[in-house]
Formats: structure tokens, C-alpha cells, sequence
């Protein structure tokens, strides 16, 4: 990789989502090359002059509405002609997509014509649409890809999440497995169990930080994902989800409404590319549960419900239509947020007041991080000791829950 300085900074806005800002010196941004390229066509590339923050920067000196967009807004391009970024952007997208391509081409003596080049860019725009439940089709004046990368395309969301490699993972899990203490062993084989047998289920893992539910996380997605079966990892933050393996937010990934009411559902069309991989999946991991409304969970249950019940009518008189459902989190650690609201209007709006609590098999994650360093052992053990004092109420002074 070419000589870089660069920061990676997560930034949040007002919608659960993240993005990794790459933040770099004029003239520094990253290059990323294979030891074999020749630097004269590495540095012929459109892509390396500039880059996202590079274009954010300048636009912001040219542009006064620019200033008032954040950095994770700056992309979502809400244009009246996007036909028209689209011709005088489109070698730029391509950039990438051409040199994997030619790489591939190149050993069988092949090359792509303009045309082509063209609709492999459409192709993988089309794939991120259909990842966020939009399409090319809903911009009347795009170019659309032509038929047979578009029938190749309409699964992709599916196709995606079975994309592993899964020798690798088959040996991940057996590193994995065997680093588990007993309790966890048994949660993993329970959960392995119940998505053999598709009988549904519904658990929460307790643990406050440091108690390894990530690394359980990851021991259980490996064992189910190299059965060839579907995962989806999501959590209630942005942040948390970058820990996650393909992780989302629960709200990007089940369209779940930021307002929500005792009634609410998903926006997720039955007859939709994601209903169908809502389907296939036999396992759905929500990390940090606690902090989110109880509505939102109320509101995926009747979703998988109606979109499950085409599958097998009984499905919708089970939780989550029948899918095995893992929730995780610590309830004294990060409670969620009542505007206005008083302690008791907090405690009735958490998941433990949910009517779907009473469906929850209930499990505590206990290991902690194992840390050979004396001074960074007794700096986590105060911190977690620290934690259950505060969620514990046994820090600071007396408090009644209300707040003034």
C-alpha cells in the first residue's frame, strides 16, 4: 500500500447509522494496489487524485448548500437528475469494478468495450439499491442493466448473505468453540439446536461489557453460517453493529419506523427481495436490545408473523413467525431513551415489559476478557466493577428516578 496518513473517525447523525470518515493530508489519501502492478497504471487511475473526503472539502468551498449537509449526509445525493451525475461520474464508479475485472480478463486474453464496462457499474449500483430496499427502477431516467444481469441480480440480497467461504469458517468455528467456557458452550449448542430443528425461539444473552457476548456472537455465527444456513447479525446502534460480522442496524436492515407506536409494523413488502431473505434466514442476532423501544421489537414480531404465515399459516400465532431470535444486552448499562419520561415510563417502555419477554429463555454470558497484563486486568475489572455499581444504583447519591 502506497505511503498514507490516515484517521478513521465513525461519525453518527440523527438516524441509526455510522459511517467511517477517511481522513487524510492533502495528497495522502489511501492507494490500495497489488504487489505486482505497474505504479505508472496504478497512478493513472481516475480514483486516485481524489477521494469522498477530498470532494467533500471541495465542494464545501464552492457550494454554501454543501456546508450545510454533515459528512454522512453529503452522499445521499437527493438530485432532481441523477441521469446527468450519472454520465459524467460513471468512469470514476467504474474505476474499481474495470481493474478487478481486467485482472480476471487479462489471463484469458479478453478486454471490455465501453458498453459493458457500463452495465458491470449499473450492476453493483443496482446491488447497493437493493441492499437499502430501493432500485434503478425508481429513477425514470437512469440507464437500467440489461436482462441477464438484471434476472442474476434479484436474489442478490440472499445471494450476498450466503457469500462465505465455508472451509474457513468451519475452522473458525472450531478455534472458537473451544475457547468457551461451559455456559457458553451450552447457550451455542442450544441455539445450534433450535435452528436445526426450526422449531423458533426466542432468548436473551445477559452480560454487561467485558462478559464476551461478542466473541459468543461470533462463535455462533460461524456455527451456523458454515451449516451453509443464514445470519443476520444487527444491533440497535451504529456503533455496536461494527462489531458485529455483516452487522446493520435493526433499522436499515428490518426498514423498522423511527416513530413507533403500539401498532406499528416494518415496512417490508411480503412480496420483497427482503421478505424473501427474511425467509431463508434461520437465525437473526439483535445485539444491545435494551436500548431500543419495546415497539420496535412488537413491530418486527407482527412483521415476520405476516410475512411468515405464507410460508405455514401457524406461523402467525408463534413468535417471530417461528424464527429463533437471539437478543443481547445488559439492561443496567445503557437504558433507553423516554423523552420527558419518569423512571416508571422507562421501565414499562424496556423489552423486559414487552408481552414477548414472557417467550424469552433467559442466559448470562460470564466470561471476561483474558488479559495477561496485571495493570490493564485490574483497569478492566474496576471499570466492569464500576458498571454494576452504576447499574446497580450504588454510585453517587440518593435518587427517586426522577430527574429535574
Amino acid at each position: 500500500m502506497a505511503n498514507c496518513f490516515s484517521i478513521h473517525l465513525v461519525w453518527r447523525f440523527r438516524h441509526p447509522a455510522v459511517i467511517i470518515l477517511h481522513f487524510h493530508l492533502p495528497g495522502q489519501q489511501q492507494v490500495v494496489y497489488e504487489a505486482d502492478d505497474d505504479i505508472e497504471d496504478v497512478l493513472d487511475r481516475p480514483s486516485v487524485a481524489s477521494s469522498m473526503f477530498i470532494s467533500w472539502m471541495k465542494c464545501n468551498e464552492i457550494n454554501n448548500e454543501a456546508r450545510k449537509l454533515t459528512y454522512v449526509e453529503f452522499p445521499t445525493n437527493n438530485l432532481c437528475k441523477p441521469e446527468i451525475v450519472w454520465e459524467n461520474t460513471w468512469e470514476y464508479l467504474s474505476d474499481g469494478i474495470l481493474y478487478t475485472q481486467q485482472k480476471r480478463l487479462k489471463s484469458l486474453g479478453l478486454s471490455l468495450n465501453e458498453d459493458q464496462i457500463k452495465n458491470l457499474t449499473l450492476f453493483e449500483i443496482e446491488q447497493n439499491l437493493l441492499g437499502n430496499n430501493s432500485s434503478l427502477k425508481n429513477y425514470r431516467m437512469m440507464p437500467y442493466l440489461d436482462a441477464h444481469l438484471a434476472s442474476s441480480s434479484k436474489n442478490c440480497l440472499i445471494a450476498k448473505e450466503l457469500d462465505y467461504d465455508i472451509p474457513n469458517l468451519k475452522n473458525e468455528f472450531d478455534q472458537l468453540f473451544v475457547s468457551l467456557t461451559d455456559k457458553q458452550d451450552n447457550i451455542t449448542l442450544d441455539l445450534m439446536a433450535k435452528v436445526k430443528n426450526n422449531k423458533g425461539g426466542v432468548f436473551f444473552i445477559y452480560g454487561y461489557g467485558g462478559t464476551g457476548k461478542t466473541f459468543l456472537w461470533k462463535t455462533i455465527f460461524a456455527a451456523i453460517r458454515c451449516q451453509g444456513e443464514i445470519v443476520l447479525n444487527v444491533a440497535s446502534s451504529g456503533i455496536a453493529s461494527l462489531l458485529l460480522t455483516g452487522g446493520r442496524t435493526t433499522h436499515s436492515r428490518f426498514i423498522i419506523p423511527i416513530n413507533l407506536i403500539d401498532d406499528s409494523f416494518c415496512r417490508i413488502n411480503p412480496k420483497s427481495d427482503l421478505a424473501s431473505l427474511v425467509r431463508k434466514t434461520s437465525l437473526l442476532i439483535w445485539d444491545e436490545a435494551p436500548m431500543v423501544h419495546k415497539h420496535a421489537f412488537e413491530a418486527l414480531d407482527r412483521t415476520l408473523k405476516d410475512i411468515l404465515q405464507f410460508v405455514d399459516p401457524t406461523n402467525s400465532n408463534i413468535p417471530f413467525g417461528g424464527k429463533v431470535v437471539v437478543f443481547g444486552g445488559d439492561f443496567r448499562q445503557i437504558p433507553l431513551v423516554v423523552p420527558s419520561g419518569s423512571r416508571q415510563n422507562i421501565v414499562n417502555a424496556s423489552l423486559s415489559s414487552s408481552y414477548l419477554w414472557q417467550q424469552c429463555k433467559d442466559h448470562k454470558s460470564t466470561k471476561k476478557h483474558e488479559v495477561s497484563d496485571s495493570y490493564v486486568v485490574d483497569r478492566i475489572r474496576g471499570f466492569s466493577n464500576w458498571l454494576l455499581d452504576t447499574g446497580e444504583g450504588n454510585v453517587g447519591g440518593p435518587n427517586d428516578g426522577e430527574v429535574h
